[in-house]
């Protein structure tokens, strides 16, 4: 089994690809500066290094990296694998993707989701793949990624690549019990509002490319929940929907009838 990305139907979906040292979206980067030279990450991130990772590393490590990364786009609802036979991993930009379980009946719910805050394809590194468990794109937009062969190497020689790593892993199972928990225990009016909260954060746009029917299968509900509840929130300004683009208009409002998961979730998962 391998990581290439595929349509929601399973074909093979091509991917617009360049290196990323190289894209003209990051002039600062197009000269990675000489080995050993200084180069502070505070500059790197304003020269366009938006996944907050990638941006934690010190500055002579993710120099290190440069060459071994590459700019892809990836498309709604193309799916890649999360195992130790993945072939690469991703740092999500603006793109946001949903890890999914799924149910004999085909029914999905997300139990964690990872956007421009972390790392996707863990299982390269840690080694666990459960067939239920899926990696789907939810929102479009760009990722930086890199061979998991590279990754995992950098692993083991990294110190400061693998501590950040080790702690992401460790938030990342925090959210995953986190969410968990809030399915058995909130009401979808809440859990939708922490959702969206959630999306909002790492996809650093108010405008959220979205339909009730994936809301409805990310969340494990019936989509007539979401519609009420959306159809609510619209009414009370928190949003407004229209064709399939979903727009927060009031942060606090929505902070307000999110459960204390969303905080949780922020400080630690």
């Amino acid at each position: 089994m391998t990581n290439q990305l595929t349509n929601g139907d399973g074909r093979w979906a091509k991917k617009a690809h360049q290196p990323f040292y190289e894209t003209a979206a990051a002039p600062a980067l197009t000269h990675a500066p000489a080995r050993g030279a200084e180069a502070p990450v505070t500059n790197l991130m304003g020269a366009g290094l938006s996944n907050a990772f990638l941006a934690g590393l010190p500055a002579e490590d993710l120099e290190r990296l440069l060459p071994s990364l590459e700019r892809v786009t990836l498309s709604a609802r193309e799916n890649f694998s999360n195992s130790e036979e993945a072939r690469h991993v991703y740092f999500p930009e603006d793109a946001i993707v949903s890890h999914l379980v799924v149910f004999e009946d085909g029914g999905t719910v997300e139990a964690a989701m990872t956007g421009r805050d972390g790392v996707v394809g863990l299982g390269a590194v840690f080694g666990h793949y459960t067939p239920t468990h899926w990696s789907r794109v939810t929102v479009p937009g760009s990722a930086l990624r890199m061979r998991a062969d590279l990754f995992r190497q950098e692993f083991v020689a990294g110190e400061a690549f693998r501590s950040l790593l080790l702690r992401y892993a460790a938030r990342h199972s925090a959210q995953v019990a986190q969410r968990g928990a809030c399915v058995s225990r909130h009401r979808v009016e809440n859990r939708l509002a922490v959702w969206l909260l959630m999306l909002h954060d790492r996809a650093g746009s108010d405008e959220l490319p979205l339909t009730q029917e994936l809301i409805a299968r990310r969340i494990g509900t019936r989509r007539a929940g979401i519609s009420e509840f959306a159809g609510s929130f619209q009414e009370r300004g928190l949003i407004s929907y229209s064709r399939g683009l979903l727009r927060v208009r009031d942060r606090e409002g929505l902070e307000a009838v999110a459960c204390e998961c969303y905080r949780l979730i922020r400080e630690h998962g």
